[in-house]
């Protein structure tokens, strides 16, 4: 048993500096190591595996890898959030009302009506393609179309308001208070 919990020990410890080093700050690195630590125990090979603690350093530096791909494509897709961010993270508080006003509004300026509504349904509500399309009465390719993160998030130019934007406006909010 003490051999057991020794080698928990060391891995727990090689995690802990290899996500502070990945991290830069204690904060992130706890984080990136909780999410680590989660992945590597669900995953189905992880009492047989052979070298446990590579795996767990390879979880980390995928995670930090998607979560630094995440944050350049959010800071890329909505520019007037990237100058709030830096502030927000050094005062260490949560998002507030204001920045979310701000996102669906640069959002709804690069988006279509359509690709808005499915956006706000997928992302905020959590429905599935086959839902949001029921609930848009839109057929399941056109909704898939529309939720592709490049046609979601792309880098789309502000475009004026269509004549027939109203309806489908009117749709999502019927769908989201269905």
């Amino acid at each position: 048993m003490d051999a057991i919990r020794m080698a928990a020990e060391e891995e727990r410890s090689a995690l802990r500096r290899y996500c502070l080093a990945l991290a830069g700050s204690r904060w992130d690195a706890e984080d990136l190591e909780q999410s680590a630590w989660c992945r590597a125990l669900a995953y189905p090979g992880w009492e047989a595996h052979a070298n446990r603690e590579a795996l767990l350093l390879r979880i980390a530096r995928n995670l930090w890898t998607d979560q630094q791909r995440k944050k350049a494509l959010h800071q890329r897709s909505l520019p007037e959030l990237a100058a709030a961010e830096p502030n927000r993270e050094a005062s260490g508080e949560a998002a507030g009302g204001w920045e979310l006003e701000t996102m669906l509004h640069s959002l709804g300026r690069r988006l279509t009506p359509l690709q808005l509504a499915v956006w706000l349904l997928r992302e905020m509500h959590g429905s599935s393609i086959a839902e949001t399309a029921l609930r848009l009465g839109i057929p399941t390719r056109a909704c898939r179309r529309r939720a592709a993160p490049e046609a979601a998030l792309g880098a789309f130019s502000p475009r004026p308001e269509p004549a027939g934007c109203a309806s489908v406006t009117s749709r999502c909010s019927r769908a989201c208070a269905a």
